[in-house]
């Protein structure tokens, strides 16, 4: 076996070894000839180019890297060892973010806003907002409140509903905003009743609609312009829904008196009535008519309301949903009523209730005019708004035994969860 030496500390080193094995320097495994200079492998006895004998001669270190001991060649430096714990350490942590916004991608919804009421252990009504499900009391539950309407806009939540008066005689329209109580302004000093039943917010200006009582027996409805009432006409009647679009002003609503209760559409305060629906119902009908106009949602240049018709007061009902004032569907089974409506694309849905009888009524969702119960059994239930984000559809509302049992749901596809014991009344998705 040809035996070399190592070029750093002269050890002997073997044939075909890369590395010393006594130094860890490495080993060269080509020399030159020294007659031709040729290249030839370590341990060649004669040049393969001008046959010159090769005398075995120590190697030569020269351009080799630098040798260390055989401890250093074991073992790494602490710097190269804090190296590596600071290298595995930021591999680590960057896996760790991106699982965690993985997570939160996943993870990650829409907030949902539920309002209405629920009932304390003294039997009042308290307003109350759920954020995700997580209740927030919004009136003080010594009288009788509740909320009625959610719209968000930007950080900022906007609640319209209605708290008695201490006395207990009359109930006041009111706005929350961000939780802090606003009372509504008042056309006269009247203790009488002024209710909020719907709030939208376009830029800075807030739109309010409801009723407020001038006098007995005259109770108008009535459009709040950044807390101040507007009078949307000279009959008795409720305004139950407001949609703004740039600066057009849409309040679906009714008006009316005793022998009778006509729909009506505002737009920008001046009165659409639909009076071809009322002759046709009168003159199958042969009685005192009422409408309501439940609901008004736009897409685009498209208006959408939500039209009840009532023959007598308590008297067979039906549902009709028009769309630029002409009617899409007639919803005739089982005394049915709608309470809001939104339209998503292509398609509009439709909330309210089918009644079977003294509290039998059951919560419906009619998609397209498609109906779909909510509840399974025939006991006391209304689905009171629709809200439609992405491809989910929520829905909110009340079941229960009866008017005394009663708890606040949510609906989202269809699955029911149940939010307090009262009443739902709206739900906003953002």
């Amino acid at each position: 076996m040809t035996t070399n030496t190592c070029p750093s500390c002269n050890a002997p080193v073997d044939a075909g070894d890369k590395f010393c094995a006594n130094c860890g320097c490495q080993i060269p495994t080509t020399s030159n000839c020294p007659k031709c200079n040729s290249v030839i492998d370590v341990g060649d006895k004669f040049c393969a180019y001008c046959g010159q004998t090769i005398q075995s001669a120590p190697l030569v270190a020269a351009d080799l890297p630098e040798a260390t001991t055989s401890s250093e060649a074991q073992q790494p430096s602490d710097a190269k060892s804090e190296k590596r714990i600071y290298a595995m350490f930021g591999i680590f942590a960057a896996v760790l973010a991106v699982a965690l916004v993985l997570i939160a991608v996943l993870t990650s919804g829409p907030d949902v806003y539920v309002v209405g009421h629920e009932k304390n252990d003294q039997g009042k009504k308290v307003a109350t907002l759920w954020k995700n499900g997580k209740a927030q009391h919004l009136s003080d539950g010594k009288t009788n409140a509740s909320a009625n309407s959610v719209f968000v806009s930007g950080k900022d939540v906007y609640v319209a509903g209605y708290v008695d008066h201490e006395s207990g005689y009359y109930c006041r329209a009111t706005l929350w905003k961000n939780g802090v109580l606003q009372q509504l302004g008042r056309l006269t000093n009247s203790e009488l009743n002024s209710r909020a039943n719907s709030v939208y917010v376009s830029g800075n200006n807030v739109y309010v609609v409801g009723s407020d009582a001038e006098d007995w027996g005259f109770m108008p409805p009535i459009l709040w312009l950044n807390g101040e009432p507007r009078r949307l006409g000279n009959w008795s009647g409720n305004a139950m829904s407001v949609f703004v679009l740039e600066e057009d002003v849409y309040v679906a609503g009714n008006s009316g008196d005793d022998e009778g209760s006509e729909a009506i559409i505002w737009k920008n305060s001046s009165p659409q009535q639909f009076k071809n629906l009322r002759k046709r119902y009168q003159q199958r009908a042969g009685e005192d008519f009422y409408a309501y106009a439940s609901s008004v949602c736009m897409s685009g240049s498209d208006v959408y309301v939500t039209l009840n018709e009532q023959k007598g007061l308590g008297g067979q009902s039906n549902v009709t949903l028009l769309k630029n004032n002409k009617p899409q569907y007639l919803i005739d089974i089982n005394k049915p009523w709608a309470n809001s409506v939104h339209v998503a694309g292509n398609d509009v849905f439709v909330a309210g209730l089918e009644n079977y009888g003294t509290f039998e009524t059951v919560p419906m969702l009619w998609e397209n005019g498609t109906p779909k119960r909510l509840s399974a059994g025939k006991n006391y239930g209304s689905a009171e708004s629709v809200y439609v984000f992405g491809k989910d559809v929520y829905v909110a509302g009340y079941e229960g035994e009866d008017d005394a049992h009663k708890a606040a749901v949510l609906w989202k596809k269809g699955l029911k969860t149940v939010l307090g014991k009262g009443e739902a009344k709206c739900v906003f998705v953002k």
